[in-house]
């Protein structure tokens, strides 16, 4: 499963709590490693108040699942999305 099908199973009606939990995350991580790209992206939709929509919530996934994709799990775990969380692991499985 890519990051955008994964921003695309996630309820619209949980997006905007679930897109401010993942910047939370983002934001406190110590790993550094985000890729230029998705950082201005991921600042363009912020300055927009659109971190909500499909397309950042795939930008804040992938850079979540790069630099603490263990707080992701724990964050699907959270908003009670278990099924993704079983479907997803494979992509940050491969992180450790």
């Amino acid at each position: 499963m890519e990051y955008r099908s994964l921003a695309k199973l996630i309820p619209e009606p949980i997006r905007e709590q679930f897109a401010e939990q993942l910047l939370d995350i983002l934001l406190s991580t110590e790993k550094k490693t985000i890729p230029p790209r998705i950082s201005k992206s991921i600042l363009h939709y912020m300055q927009r108040e659109k971190l909500h929509i499909q397309p950042s919530l795939t930008l804040l996934i992938e850079a979540i699942a790069i630099t603490e994709p263990e707080k992701l799990a724990l964050a699907l775990e959270e908003f009670k999305l278990y099924n993704i969380t079983r479907e997803f692991s494979p992509l940050w499985d491969k992180q450790f």
